[in-house]
């Protein structure tokens, strides 16, 4: 240690040089580094699914979505709850705050989904399903009545599941629709 102060005693143009290069590079870096006002910070999420074949969305969400979406506001750590019912299927989407211990938020979830009750007979179990952003559509396709138009949901909804979403679901390369 003491043979580094003597050589920067003795050579005090060499410390400069050596000081001057340190700021320049770390110029340098700083210019070069991405920085970001506001990083993309992905938020854990899981999914819970429940399918209950040929119900009304109307029915989906009293009967399924109302139930669970009570049961699960008492978990902790959970930002956000968003729910989507279409014919046939339910989808309750818990957004958990960043650092959240998963495996705990996803044994507690499993937890209070067995103590729902009242669920129809005819609906599937609840499945659980992590998420990320990679798991975020690329593409959203809205079918749309016109206002005045007499159109019946359950046909529109058939003729969506069997000219669009079967046909898509086909295809290679495409995970979900």
């Amino acid at each position: 240690m003491g043979s580094i102060i003597k050589l920067a005693i003795e050579r005090p143009i060499a410390v400069m040089a050596l000081i001057f290069m340190c700021v320049i590079f770390g110029g340098l870096a700083l210019q070069t580094i991405p920085i970001q006002m506001s990083p993309d910070i992905e938020k854990p999420v899981l999914d819970v699914r429940v399918s209950w074949p040929g119900a009304a969305p109307e029915d989906v969400d009293r009967e399924i979505v109302g139930r669970l979406e009570a049961e699960l506001a008492s978990l902790n750590g959970v930002e956000e709850i968003a729910s989507r019912s279409t014919r046939g299927s339910a989808r309750v989407t818990l957004t958990y705050s960043v650092g959240q211990d998963m495996d705990k938020a996803l044994v507690l979830l499993l937890s209070k989904l067995s103590a729902v009750s009242g669920l129809p007979d005819e609906a599937d179990t609840p499945l659980v399903k992590t998420s990320n952003s990679d798991d975020s559509p690329i593409a959203r396709l809205a079918l749309v009545a016109k206002d005045g138009s007499k159109v019946n949901l359950e046909e529109l909804g058939r003729y969506l599941d069997t000219n669009i979403v079967e046909p898509l679901a086909r295809v290679d390369g495409i995970a979900e629709v």
